[in-house]
């Protein structure tokens, strides 16, 4: 952190706000929840500039400032040298390699993590998008995990439109969730997945549901893999007694349906 982000960052605020201002004059007449989108956006933005803060002013660095400096390098790789960087972001270079994009940031570290050094490649996109300025880089950051929050919340006040401002609560303004799921940090990525896949999953289960909506809900599922595979684990047994219990919905048969309950148990066990 240094001038940079006293610099850029002001502007990034300032876009995201104005565009959140328009999203919700375009929207708000749809329901009265509409007035909790800009305080969840802040909500997000101030607890991903928080988390910052803590760990370059209290600890001294950590895993968000480690996965910004790799971001960084493969900014400057990608920069410097074209080719390199293709070979080392979309290929399977070998350790003696990573010399290549080390640069001023000292990373060798999240090489000997498959899945840290994952996360850092996913931020590469948005630290370029920030011009290698943390700050600006945890505003889109948190934006962007705003959007899938706010999708999930509004699925919540569509199926029970008089609870929104308890759902506001619950969902929006959860201090542990703002702090660590907005920022440049593994948890976010998992988060957004996390959210992505349960809102892919109920799309899927629609009859009407196209091949493109389920597709989806696969591909969030094959990032959490490269994320944290075990939020995955833990989903899957729910998700899919879920799946089995509507089609034993629909059957007719009463002596299938008691048959067939024992089984959805014992899945989801």
């Amino acid at each position: 952190m240094d001038v940079l982000d006293a610099l850029i960052a002001p502007f990034y605020l300032m876009l995201v706000l104005f565009l959140a201002y328009k999203y919700k004059a375009k929207h708000q007449h749809k329901h009265e929840a509409y007035q909790y989108f800009i305080p969840g956006l802040l909500a997000k933005i101030i607890g991903a500039i928080c988390l910052g803060l803590v760990y370059y002013y209290y600890y001294g660095g950590g895993d968000t400032i480690n996965y910004f400096n790799t971001a960084s390098a493969f900014v400057d790789l990608c920069s410097s040298n074209k080719s390199e960087f293709m070979h080392i972001y979309f290929g399977d270079p070998f350790y003696s390699e990573y010399y290549l994009v080390k640069g001023d940031a000292n990373f060798i570290y999240w090489v000997n993590d498959p899945y840290a050094f994952f996360v850092s490649k996913c931020f590469f996109p948005i630290v370029l998008l920030g011009a290698k300025s943390y700050m600006a880089s945890a505003i889109i950051v948190a934006a962007l995990c705003y959007i899938s929050v706010w999708q999930l919340y509004m699925l919540f006040v569509n199926e029970f439109p008089t609870l929104f401002k308890e759902f506001a609560f619950s969902i929006l303004f959860v201090p542990s969730v703002t702090f660590w799921g907005s920022g440049i940090m593994k948890d976010s990525l998992s988060f957004r997945r996390l959210v992505c896949m349960f809102m892919d999953f109920i799309g899927s289960l629609s009859i009407n549901a196209i091949l493109f909506q389920r597709f989806f809900y696969f591909l969030s599922a094959f990032l959490l893999i490269f994320v944290k595979p075990y939020i995955l684990f833990a989903l899957l047994p729910g998700s899919i007694v879920w799946f089995v219990a509507l089609k034993v919905v629909n059957i007719k048969n009463g002596l299938v349906k008691i048959l067939l309950a024992p089984a959805i148990i014992i899945v989801g066990d």
